[in-house]
């Protein structure tokens, strides 16, 4: 009976042990937790690193451009310069004719110059004459070479073709005029001819360019809001639109606007970026940008716009020098690279407000928010400039929030 009331009070002893030691292990572990949850946080400092941007972007083309119309609606069109072609002030760009006209006019034309032709072969028949069958054979070429192209194979455009073939065709017809005797019947197809080449012009009207540059005869509608004379008008609400529909169609299904003349010697990209989100362009540096489907060339450019529209920020780099294809292209992906070295901080240590970003430093025994210049973020470092006349060193403490 003894020993049963001895154990009892062993087993309720370690009981109540069990129980204490279990109580006093929560307060430890609650204040464990306290610890790290009240504590203040540990400040960090400024660093120096060395970071690489790389940046994927939907871009649009910003060109210095003025689109040109006929001075009447017209339901024909002949070029005469080439897509891209670089034109001097005052040359010839298009032959339009006005409504009214029928290719009739153009055909009995046709028909008048063909009987000429037929009539000074006949009269030279039998006789050398190297310097036209030298143009005859070029002539053959290019009729093959339209072939070539017709079939994907060429390496002209047919309106380059067509351009070269008319004036062979000019130089072809001099020489056949001075070697052949002007017959009765070539004087009268002669003077038949000037009158059918009148009735025609009566109809047209040559459209010369109105001041130098490249020429393209593409149009999207969007060349009045969008170009380099208009930046500080151009909006996150306009580039979104025109991102999600941009097409460009020929002068010829256009109406009355006829032709670009584009000033290629500096143009831009403009790209959206969140205005919550560090990351963007830093007015004033220079990135190296390579387009998709241009992946050989590179293009050096400067950041010539960095502003906040909407709930976003408008990126705008301004590039010099040929822009090749981009006479004609809206829309396109973007890569944008560029090393940047310099104070850095860890990415989580900044903070938006309103569109820019600030870091918290310690500054005269309390924090103090600076507002810096994100150069760009790798994998979770960011290179900082500070903004203003605000001063940071690499050393200095910091707060991660």
């Amino acid at each position: 009976m003894e020993a049963r009331r001895r154990r009892k009070r062993r087993n309720a002893a370690r009981r109540r042990l069990s129980c204490s030691l279990a109580i006093i292990g929560l307060i430890l572990l609650v204040g464990i937790v306290l610890f790290f949850v009240l504590r203040p946080k540990s400040p960090e400092t400024i660093g120096h690193s060395t970071i690489t941007l790389n940046l994927r972007i939907d871009a649009t083309v910003i060109r210095d451009e003025v689109s040109y119309e006929a001075d009447n609606n017209y339901n024909r069109v002949i070029f005469y310069a080439n897509e891209g072609d670089r034109l001097q002030s005052g040359e010839l760009v298009a032959r339009v004719f006005r409504w009214g006209y029928t290719d009739d006019l153009m055909q009995a034309l046709y028909d008048v110059q063909a009987r000429i032709l037929s009539l000074q072969q006949e009269s030279l028949k039998g006789i050398s004459t190297p310097e036209i069958d030298q143009i005859n054979a070029s002539i053959i070429a290019l009729l093959n070479e339209a072939r070539a192209t017709l079939s994907g194979n060429g390496t002209k455009t047919l309106l380059q073709i067509e351009n070269d073939l008319v004036s062979l065709m000019r130089q072809r017809r001099y020489l056949y005029e001075e070697k052949t005797q002007a017959t009765e019947e070539l004087l009268r197809l002669y003077r038949e001819e000037e009158e059918k080449t009148r009735a025609v012009m009566e109809w047209a009207k040559d459209i010369v360019a109105a001041e130098g540059g490249i020429v393209s005869f593409y149009f999207d509608g969007n060349e009045q809001a969008l170009n380099m004379d208009k930046l500080d008008m151009v909006t996150a609400t306009l580039i979104s639109r025109i991102q999600k529909k941009s097409a460009y169609v020929s002068a010829s299904s256009t109406g009355a606007r006829l032709y670009r003349i584009i000033d290629d010697s500096k143009w831009c990209i403009a790209f959206l970026t969140k205005a919550k989100e560090p990351q963007r362009l830093v007015e004033g540096e220079s990135y190296t940008v390579t387009f998709k489907g241009y992946e050989q060339s590179q293009f050096r450019g400067k950041a010539k716009m960095v502003k906040l529209s909407e709930s976003y920020v408008l990126n705008i780099i301004e590039f010099e020098g040929n822009m090749g294809d981009f006479i004609s292209i809206r829309n396109i992906k973007a890569t944008i690279k560029q090393d940047f070295t310099g104070l850095s901080v860890p990415e989580k240590a900044i903070t938006m407000r309103d569109g820019l970003a600030y870091i918290s430093i310690m500054q005269g025994g309390q924090k103090t928010l600076v507002n810096v210049d994100v150069l760009g973020i790798q994998d979770g470092v960011a290179v900082i400039r500070a903004k203003d006349s605000a001063s940071l060193a690499e050393g200095q403490e910091i707060f991660i929030p």
